[in-house]
């Protein structure tokens, strides 16, 4: 069992949107950390479970900051 995802949009097998739809639909609710190069589209993503969005470059100090509430 994970206390945290960090994903990217943009990946190479499926996207992160896809990749948080199954989640959603496997009723997992582990919170999220989104990375992205690109500003997410957040009318794509539905989650019922603790999510952030996070514009790369991250800094680890934002990083650590964003973890620490979204495990709160």
């Amino acid at each position: 069992e994970f206390d945290i995802i960090i994903t990217d949009i943009q990946m190479l097998v499926m996207n992160g949107y896809e990749f948080i739809e199954r989640l959603s639909q496997s009723n997992i609710k582990i919170p999220i950390v989104i990375l992205s190069g690109i500003e997410p589209n957040k009318n794509r993503i539905s989650y019922s479970g603790k999510l952030a969005c996070l514009r790369k470059p991250v800094s680890m100090s934002v990083l650590k900051e964003t973890i620490g509430k979204l495990l709160e």
